[in-house]
C-alpha cells in the first residue's frame, strides 16, 4: 500500500512539473485505503481523499499541505478540510459536512468529528497534523457536539485551536506549537496528553481520569479500574483552565462475590510549567480511585488505588481552586484483604505568588486491613523556572506584584511551605499526618488557622515571622513548636493556643489582641500536658476581655512566660495539676486589667498550723473549679459542690503563706482573687 500511494505521488509530481511548463492543474487523486496507511508528505496544489472501507478497517493520515483534502469512512463521518496560503504557511481547518455516525460509535452522538482508528500494528499517530520539522501554521478543528478521537494524535503547528469537546480513547495527543494553543474541553480522553506552546487556554474542563470498571469478581484474575493518565503542558507564557484539571484513578466495584481479586487505578501524573503565570480555579486531582462492593460481595483482595502526582512551575503567579492526590478507600464485604492507597505528591513553585482557595489533600486512603500511608506536599515561591523550554522568558521584564503564598485547609503526610522573598498566607486547618509542617518564609494568617502534626508527633516551624489579626492554634503532639521571629511584630494575632507539643520555643516578642469577630477568648492559652513553653522576649496582650491574658488552667511544667505588656485584659491564670507543673510569669506588667468579681472565698479559721498540708476550705459557685494559691503559686485544685470546696494542698514549707484562691468557671472564664488568708506553718519545735 506504501509503495503504491508513493507510485500516485510520483505520478503527481511529474502532473505537477508539466502542468507548472503548460498552465496545467491536477486531477482529483482518490486512494482506497483497506490496511493501514501512512502518509507523511508535502502535498501542494492538490486535493487527496481516503475512503476507508469495513469500519474495522483503519486508515493512518498525516496532512502537510496547503491543498483541500477530504475524509470518508468509519460509519458515514465526512470530514473536509480547506486550506490556503503558500507551502509551510498554510492553514489546516476541518469542519463537520453532513456528518451522521451512521456506525454508531461513541454513543450515537451526531454532527462530530471522528478521527482515525489506529492499527495496533502501527507505531505511529492515527493522525498527524504537520510534522516536528514542517508544521502547518495554523491549525482548527471544530465540531457542534464532540470530537471523537479512536487513536493517538500528533499536531505540530503554529497555533491550534480546537472549538468542541474531545473524547477518546485517544491513547495519546501530542501538540507542538510555536504560539498559542486553545482548546474548549478534554473529557474521558483515556490517553496520555503532551503539550508544548507559546500559551495554553482552555475554556473548559481537562479530565483524563481512568476508567471505572464493575461487575462481579472473577473467580481467579482480577476485576481491575484503569489507572489515570498523565497530563503535561509546557507553556512559554501562561496557562489557563478555566475548569477542572483532573487525571484520578478509576473506581472499582464488584457486583457479584468471587475468588479473585478487585483494583482500583492510580492517580496520574500532572505536570505543568509555565514562564508566566498558571490558573485552574477549577481545581487539580490525581487521586487514587477506590473500590467498592455492591451490597456483601466479598473478593480475596481489594486494593485502592494509590493517588499520582501533581507538580507545577509558574514563571509568575499559580492559582489553584484545590488540590488532591489522596490514595483511594477500599469497602469491601466480610473476608475480603482491603488496603488503603498511599497518597501522592505535590510541588508547586512560583515567582511571585501561589494561591489556593480549596482545600489540599494528600492523605492516605482507609481499608479495613491497613490504610495507606500520607504524602508530601512542597511549596516553593522562588525565581523564575530556568528549564530547557522556558529559559527564554524574561521574567525581569514582568511587572511588580505582591508575592504571595496562599494556602488553606491542607492534608498531608509532611508538609513544606516555602517563600523566603515573599509571603505564605494560611487559612483553615494544616495537618500533617506523618511529619512535620515548615513555613520557610514570612507567614500571615488570613482567617482562623489551625497547625496540626500531632498524629506523626513532627515539629511545626515558623522560620520568620508571623503576622494577621486571625487566631492561631497549634498541635503537635509529642514534637516540638518554633517560631524563628517575631510574632504579630505588624498586626497582632487574634489569640495563640498551644494545645499539644512536647516544647514551645520563640525567638522574638509575641503581640495578641483580641476584641475581633474570630479572636480565641483567651490571649495566649496553654493547654494541658504542654510543657517547655519559653515565651522569654515579651510583648503585648490586649482586649481579652472576656477571658485572661494567659490562661493555664492545668499548671505546664518548665514553662516561662515574661516581659508582656497586659491592657485591659483578664489577669492571667494559672491551675493546678500537680506538684512540679509551675509557670514563671515574672516581669509582666498589669495595664487597665479586668477585674471579676469572685464568689469563692477561704472560710478555714485556721491562722496557724503545724502540719505541712493542712486542708484548707471555704464556699464558692457549685462547678466551678477552685484553685487554691500559696504566695502567688498553685497548690492544689478542686471543683466546689453544693457551694464548698476542700483542698488539701501540696506540702506548705515554714514559715508565713499568703493563701487566695480563684474559681474557673466551666467556659473558661477566670473569677478574680479571693480576699487574702495568713497562715504560719510550723511543723517543727523551736
Amino acid at each position: 500500500m506504501r509503495q503504491l500511494y508513493d507510485a500516485v505521488l510520483r505520478r503527481q509530481a511529474r502532473r505537477r512539473s508539466r502542468g507548472q511548463r503548460y498552465g496545467y492543474r491536477p486531477a482529483l487523486e482518490t486512494l482506497e485505503a483497506k490496511t493501514p496507511l501512512a502518509v507523511d508528505v508535502s502535498l501542494s496544489d492538490m486535493t487527496l481523499t481516503l475512503t476507508y472501507g469495513a469500519a474495522a478497517d483503519a486508515a493512518v493520515l498525516a496532512i502537510d499541505d496547503n491543498g483541500d483534502f477530504t475524509v470518508t469512512g468509519l460509519g458515514g463521518t465526512v470530514i473536509s478540510g480547506v486550506s490556503s496560503g503558500s507551502y509551510f504557511d498554510d492553514v489546516f481547518t476541518v469542519n463537520v459536512v453532513n456528518a451522521s455516525n451512521g456506525g454508531g460509535q461513541f454513543f450515537g452522538f451526531t454532527s462530530a468529528i471522528q478521527l482515525p482508528l489506529l492499527s495496533a500494528a502501527y507505531p505511529g499517530p492515527a493522525l498527524a497534523i504537520g510534522s516536528e520539522t514542517s508544521p502547518i501554521a495554523t491549525v482548527s478543528i471544530a465540531a457542534a457536539d464532540y470530537i471523537g478521537v479512536n487513536g493517538p494524535v500528533a499536531i505540530y503547528a503554529g497555533e491550534v485551536s480546537i472549538s468542541g469537546t474531545v473524547y477518546g480513547p485517544g491513547e495519546s495527543l501530542v501538540i507542538v506549537a510555536s504560539g498559542a494553543v486553545a482548546i474548549d474541553d478534554i473529557d474521558e480522553f483515556a490517553g496520555a496528553i503532551s503539550i508544548a506552546c507559546a500559551s495554553f487556554t482552555m475554556s473548559g474542563s481537562l479530565l483524563n481520569d481512568g476508567w471505572n470498571t464493575s461487575g462481579p469478581v472473577p473467580g481467579s484474575g482480577g476485576l481491575d479500574a484503569g489507572n489515570g493518565y498523565a497530563v503535561a503542558i509546557d507553556a512559554i507564557g501562561s496557562i489557563s483552565i478555566a475548569g477542572a484539571l483532573s487525571a484520578n484513578g478509576g473506581n472499582a466495584t464488584a457486583t457479584a462475590s468471587g475468588a479473585g481479586s478487585m483494583t482500583a487505578g492510580r492517580g496520574g501524573a500532572i505536570t505543568l510549567t509555565a514562564g508566566g503565570s498558571i490558573s485552574v480555579p477549577g481545581g487539580v486531582s490525581a487521586g487514587g480511585g477506590s473500590t467498592a462492593s455492591d451490597g456483601s460481595s466479598s473478593a480475596a483482595t481489594a486494593t485502592a488505588g494509590a493517588g499520582g502526582s501533581i507538580t507545577m512551575q509558574a514563571g509568575t503567579t499559580l492559582s489553584l481552586g484545590g488540590l488532591s492526590v489522596a490514595g483511594g478507600s477500599t469497602q469491601a464485604g466480610s473476608g475480603t484483604k482491603a488496603y488503603g492507597g498511599n497518597a501522592g505528591s505535590i510541588t508547586l513553585t512560583a515567582s511571585d505568588g501561589i494561591s489556593v482557595a480549596g482545600s489540599i489533600n494528600a492523605a492516605g486512603g482507609t481499608g479495613q486491613t491497613a490504610s495507606g500511608t500520607s504524602g508530601s506536599i512542597d511549596f516553593a515561591m522562588e525565581p523564575a523556572a530556568s528549564s530547557a523550554s522556558l529559559r527564554s522568558f524574561q521574567a525581569a521584564s514582568l511587572p511588580s506584584r505582591p508575592r504571595t503564598l496562599d494556602t488553606r485547609d491542607i492534608v498531608a503526610g509532611d508538609i513544606r511551605l516555602q517563600a523566603a522573598n515573599g509571603l505564605i498566607a494560611i487559612v483553615g486547618s494544616i495537618k500533617a499526618l506523618s511529619g512535620d509542617v515548615v513555613f520557610a518564609g514570612p507567614a500571615r494568617l488570613m482567617g482562623p488557622t489551625r497547625v496540626d502534626s500531632a498524629a506523626g508527633g513532627g515539629g511545626i516551624t515558623f522560620t520568620h515571622t508571623i503576622d494577621g489579626r486571625q487566631p492561631l492554634a497549634v498541635a503537635a503532639g509529642s514534637g516540638s513548636v518554633a517560631f524563628g521571629g517575631p510574632i504579630g511584630a505588624t498586626a497582632a494575632l487574634a489569640g495563640i493556643r498551644f494545645e499539644s507539643a512536647a516544647a514551645v520555643t520563640a525567638t522574638g516578642r509575641v503581640n495578641v489582641a483580641g476584641g475581633g469577630r474570630d479572636a480565641f477568648r483567651h490571649g495566649i492559652e496553654i493547654r494541658p500536658g504542654v510543657a517547655n513553653v519559653s515565651l522569654r522576649h515579651g510583648g503585648t496582650i490586649r482586649d481579652f476581655k472576656s477571658g485572661q491574658a494567659i490562661h493555664i488552667p492545668e499548671g505546664s511544667a518548665g514553662s516561662t512566660i515574661r516581659g508582656f505588656l497586659i491592657v485591659n485584659s483578664g489577669l492571667p491564670y494559672v491551675g493546678w495539676q500537680g506538684a512540679g507543673l509551675r509557670v514563671n510569669l515574672a516581669d509582666n506588667v498589669v495595664v487597665a486589667p479586668i477585674v471579676r468579681g469572685t464568689s469563692a472565698r477561704i472560710t478555714s479559721g485556721i491562722a496557724r498550723t503545724n502540719v505541712a498540708a493542712p486542708p484548707i476550705g471555704g464556699v464558692a459557685r457549685s462547678g466551678e473549679r477552685i484553685t487554691l494559691y500559696a504566695n502567688g503559686i498553685p497548690v492544689g485544685s478542686t471543683v466546689a459542690v453544693n457551694g464548698r470546696w476542700t483542698i488539701v494542698p501540696t506540702p506548705l514549707g515554714e514559715g508565713v503563706h499568703i493563701l487566695t484562691v480563684r474559681g474557673l468557671s466551666a467556659d473558661g472564664v477566670a473569677a478574680g482573687f479571693s480576699p487574702a488568708v495568713r497562715l504560719t506553718v510550723r511543723t517543727t519545735r523551736s
